[in-house]
């Protein structure tokens, strides 16, 4: 039977961008030696150490994660995201990632907004069918 009701609604693009990722194999754990111990975590490194550095919160079908990298500069980092349904999102993007500066830019990582930042995250709103991409430090 074809599916009949509203895809957005279901999270279909969630499961169908899950199916269409190729699997990232995480090393939860340090290294271990030969006697058996591992080594210890001496910091929290640049990108922290959850497995989510960027958390999507907020109401109706959650866009997608299109990418998080370094900045091209390396002057902080990029979240970019997709919202592949017909409705507009709005939400808050939340970081465990220091965060001191947040830019909504364009794809060339130049500076179009300054969302205010407000508990370690700032509020995002997307629109149907569209990308947005912010840098933050």
């Amino acid at each position: 039977m074809a599916y009949e009701d509203d895809w957005a609604e279901a999270n279909i693009h969630q499961v169908a961008e899950t199916y269409a990722c190729q699997a990232s194999v995480i090393s939860a754990l340090p290294k271990p030696q030969l006697d058996g111990e591992f080594d210890e975590v001496c910091t929290a490194g640049t990108r922290g150490q959850r497995m989510q550095p960027i958390r999507l919160v907020g109401n109706g079908p959650m866009p997608i994660i299109a990418c998080f990298k370094p900045a091209a500069d390396g002057n902080g980092n990029v979240v970019r995201l997709y919202n592949p349904t017909d409705q507009v999102w709005e939400g808050r993007i939340e970081t465990d990632l220091p965060l001191f500066n947040v830019r909504g830019c364009d794809l060339l990582e130049n500076e179009t907004t300054k969302p205010r930042i407000s508990k370690s995250g700032w509020p995002a709103k997307l629109n149907a069918k569209s990308i947005a991409t912010w840098r933050f430090n």
